[in-house]
């Protein structure tokens, strides 16, 4: 795969990101418009169901206050009326009414409405601009009027719905040459619209974010593993090369075996000595196809386990923030919390797989400058085991190092630390809450050995014969459903072996497992 082939992947990726973004926010928008209208739509139905019971029983009579005055635009003789305890009533009709409902509304600012016609009986129910435009096009067939009015000093939500007169509408309004059916005007309803906006743009906001984060997990991912294919590709056209070459040589040899054919007449003994050199030269050829046939499979298998592990997380990581997306307003706090969770393991497991991937891919391509001194066994183990103490804490598990003060060894001490860190973060997976890992060191022979000792799960004897191969894909769950990279034990051999030491383990199903390897014992005494 070429390296424009790998740009285009990334454009590609960044084009998806992008086109999700921009199609959740369209989303959230009209989610916010669809949910304003129908709420509007809701409290029009509210405001006609009360209309229509006063209009049901004539009007109703209030007594006459400060604030409420006998209105002068209801023409009946029975308007006011004083009861038989001298109480003054005045009759409230569906507009008397609406308008005071109307008055009381506009203290609280958020929500307002009012009657508005184009032929009104009272002057101040005369339609504005908005409310013109909305009656004509009622005339013309529409239902209901929506729409939202941003101004530099005010954002707000207009509804409109028309009123259709009716039987108990002529009462009052049949001296305009009203009929049934026409309509006489409407229902305006503003709402302020800055806590929608305010939701939206915060949505928004989470949304870019989101995206962001998968955008840039996604172009790490096809960066690190554009530059590690890359050079491996580049070490198996090497072999191919080497191998052509030997073919050549092979083929040489084949043409000086024709020539020999014509000397074996004259010497056997010369016959003998060119059919054994030709044998040797077969031997290795043989071989030398054998070695590059392993590697091509080894790679093979290798690139499959990684892009199953790089896969699967990013896959449920797109999954969960796509679900968030389409359905936040959905989702309670408590549901939310647990999805952010779910994203910080994803992102978490995809972080530690680039992590290993790249320190294997800088041990093999030779970038890790390997400079052995003596180093401090305990010291290395102590700075290592601070750095998990708040995962064994997470599952309550002690962890207890038992190595001895000024245990020297000879080796590259961030190799060494990665390795115990790695044993470490793997005996934790697999041990159960409340359990306990050690850690132990002695001197054998003319090596260090180190173990890290857990009262975990364990394993069968199958499983321990596929670990430490970077051509089988063994990854457990752990007993907190951790999830692994398959690449850590890898990364252990290659660092144990690069110091000159061996790795090991010994297992046993339900009791737990021990994990040693050495490092080479040199001047610890002498310098202690």
């Amino acid at each position: 795969m070429s390296r424009m082939n790998y740009f285009l992947l990334a454009v590609f990726w960044v084009i998806i990101v992008l086109a999700s973004l921009f199609f959740n926010v369209i989303n959230v928008k009209k989610s916010i418009l669809d949910n304003v209208e129908e709420s509007s739509r809701s409290f029009f139905q509210e405001i006609q169901s009360i209309r229509y019971w006063n209009a049901s029983h004539g009007g109703v009579y209030v007594p006459i206050t400060d604030s409420v005055k006998p209105n002068p635009y209801l023409i009946d003789s029975l308007r006011d009326v004083v009861t038989t305890g001298g109480l003054r009533l005045t009759k409230v009709n569906p507009a008397f009414m609406t308008r005071q409902l109307s008055e009381i509304s506009i203290r609280d600012s958020l929500i307002t409405y009012h009657l508005t016609s184009l032929n009104p009986l009272r002057p101040d129910n005369r339609a504005d601009a908005w409310e013109t435009k909305a009656l004509k096009s009622f005339r013309n067939g529409k239902k209901e009027a929506f729409e939202l009015i941003e101004t530099d000093s005010r954002s707000e939500f207009r509804y409109m719905a028309p009123l259709i007169v009716e039987e108990s509408c002529l009462k009052c309004h049949a001296h305009q040459e009203y009929k049934l059916g026409d309509i006489r005007g409407g229902i305006s309803i503003d709402i302020q619209a800055i806590n929608y906006l305010s939701s939206a743009k915060s949505q928004i906001s989470s949304l870019s974010i989101i995206h962001s984060a998968i955008l840039l997990f996604g172009l790490l991912g096809i960066y690190f593993f554009s530059r590690f294919s890359m050079k491996q590709f580049s070490i198996i056209d090497e072999k191919n090369a080497e191998l052509e070459v030997k073919i050549i040589e092979k083929e040489e040899s084949e043409e000086a075996i024709n020539n020999y054919a014509q000397e074996i007449l004259l010497s056997s003994k010369m016959l003998e000595d060119r059919a054994g050199e030709l044998n040797i030269t077969n031997a290795k050829l043989i071989e030398s196809e054998k070695e590059l046939l392993e590697l091509n499979s080894m790679k093979d298998k290798f690139f499959s386990i990684i892009a199953h592990d790089l896969k699967n997380p990013l896959a449920s990581f797109k999954d969960i923030t796509c679900l968030m997306a389409e359905n936040y307003n959905e989702f309670s706090e408590t549901e939310r919390l647990e999805f952010i969770e779910l994203m910080k393991d994803s992102s978490k497991q995809i972080y530690s797989l680039l992590e290993n991937l790249l320190q294997w891919s800088r041990s093999q391509t030779g970038k890790i400058i390997f400079d052995p001194d003596q180093i401090d066994i305990k010291m290395i183990a102590d700075s290592t085991l601070s750095l998990l103490k708040i995962h064994s804490d997470n599952k309550k598990i002690r962890l207890i190092n038992n190595i001895e003060k000024s245990l020297y060894a000879f080796g590259v001490a961030n190799m060494i630390s990665t390795v115990i860190r790695n044993l470490v973060s793997n005996a934790i997976k697999f041990t159960d809450e409340n359990g306990e890992i050690r850690l132990k060191a002695k001197p054998e022979g003319d090596f260090v050995r180190v173990s890290i000792i857990d009262d975990g799960v364990g394993m069968k004897a199958g499983d321990m014969d596929k670990l430490f191969r970077i051509d089988v894909n063994h990854s457990t769950i752990g007993t907190g459903d951790e999830k692994g990279t398959g690449l850590g034990l890898i990364l252990c051999k290659e660092f144990v072996e690069k110091n000159g030491g061996k790795i090991w383990v010994e297992s046993k199903r339900g009791v737990g497992s021990t994990f040693s390897f050495t490092v080479p014992l040199k001047g610890g005494e002498e310098e202690a």
